[in-house]
């Protein structure tokens, strides 16, 4: 009997079209990724708003809010699709707040050295000159002491620029958290710009680190014009002052236009190497 039935199957299977057992396999597989596609449930997502439907009015609104009157503002639904990680926008934020700090760190750093170098241009000049050899007092002492201060503590400064610029690399922006931000990559209320680096990588000592270093270029930069004003205090306010002052306000000033365009256009061939904006 049993092969009488195997008798029969194989004559069936000889038949032109498919065989049973491939309609069989077929519907097991088609069974298979239905189930695989339907289990287990996806939990419903309340924190975000669903989408309209595509080629409809309220969602070229939502793809182009200018053109219909709306503004980013007055767009409740999030600006990435819900099949995207909440992470999406996160590295972006983060890479961004990094370039602006190293931006302006090493903007910071340029103008504290030229400052020494200013304060040290002062001293030379008002110890070589010939009218401040009777110059004695309270003054004069207050000179020396604001002009050794802008030199010590500014060239500080750009050592602490230094340092400040090395802590902000070693935050892996690639690293950023999920979950942390919303869709919209908005900071969240309360968090300032350091406390968002803390969150995604940034050591915890860097807020001591920005505090020592604003510390500094607020320090150094009130005992550069100290120094400035209490030379030209001693010296009477006459024309030689004035165009010692002058020459050693241009020069600096003419040198830190040089090496800024000069790091700006490093800048820009490193990153056209690199393929980023």
């Amino acid at each position: 009997m049993n092969a009488s039935l195997l008798r029969s199957r194989r004559q069936l299977d000889d038949r032109p079209g498919p065989s049973s057992y491939d309609c069989y396999e077929r519907e097991e597989t088609a069974w298979f990724w239905a189930l695989k596609n339907t289990w287990p449930p996806h939990p419903p997502q309340a924190h975000h708003t669903p989408l309209p439907p595509p080629h409809t009015p309220e969602r070229r609104a939502i793809s182009m809010p200018e053109e219909h009157g709306y503004s980013v503002a007055d767009k409740h639904e999030p600006a990435v699709a819900d099949r995207l990680p909440s992470n999406y926008e996160s590295p972006k934020l983060v890479k961004s707040q990094i370039a602006a700090w190293t931006r302006t760190v090493q903007s910071a750093a340029v103008v504290t050295a030229l400052f020494a170098g200013l304060a040290a241009t002062v001293l030379g000049a008002y110890r070589m000159d010939p009218g401040m050899d009777n110059k004695t007092g309270a003054f004069v002492d207050a000179l020396d002491l604001a002009s050794f201060a802008a030199i010590l503590v500014n060239s500080l400064t750009t050592l602490a620029s230094l340092f400040f610029i090395d802590r902000l690399g070693d935050i892996d922006w690639r690293q950023a958290l999920a979950g942390r931000l919303d869709n919209n990559g908005e900071i969240p209320p309360g968090r300032s710009s350091l406390d968002l680096l803390v969150d995604f990588g940034a050591t915890r000592h860097i807020k001591l680190i920005f505090y020592q270093w604003l510390v500094y270029l607020i320090v150094g930069t009130v005992f550069l014009f100290l120094q400035v004003f209490l030379y030209m205090w001693v010296r009477n306010g006459t024309v030689l002052s004035v165009a010692i002052i002058v020459s050693a306000l241009v020069g600096p000033a003419i040198l830190a236009l040089l090496v800024s365009a000069a790091l700006d256009t490093r800048g820009g061939r490193k990153r056209a190497q690199n393929g980023t904006a």
